[in-house]
């Protein structure tokens, strides 16, 4: 429960949580996102991946989006970026639970 509250997935009962002397204690996850905190569940396809969608659309949801439209093609083009840089071995049309989570990182390594 200490690690969900210091990410903004769970209001603390007590106490204050401060990043970079900024207080975000009561604040969302999105929040967090944006000051660089990051929430990496330990059971990825049960809290943080939705099985049946692809890489492509993980980062869709991932993202924020600000825009009215979707854009998959900027969504593609990230997964395939990021599969090459973490050498994930997967496509961007590969769903979360293709991937063999052969590490903490829920990926599947070259």
């Amino acid at each position: 429960m200490l690690l969900r509250a210091a990410a903004g997935l769970l209001e603390p009962v007590s106490g204050r949580i401060r990043v970079g002397g900024r207080d975000l204690t009561g604040r969302g996850y999105r929040t967090f996102l944006d000051a660089g905190v990051h929430f990496l569940p330990a059971g990825r396809l049960e809290e943080g991946l939705v099985t049946g969608l692809t890489v492509a659309e993980h980062f869709l949801l991932a993202g924020g989006a600000t825009r009215f439209f979707i854009d998959h093609e900027g969504a593609r083009q990230e997964a395939e970026g990021k599969i090459a840089d973490y050498s994930i071995v997967g496509t961007a049309d590969s769903t979360a639970e293709s991937l063999s989570g052969g590490t903490s990182s829920g990926c599947s390594w070259r």
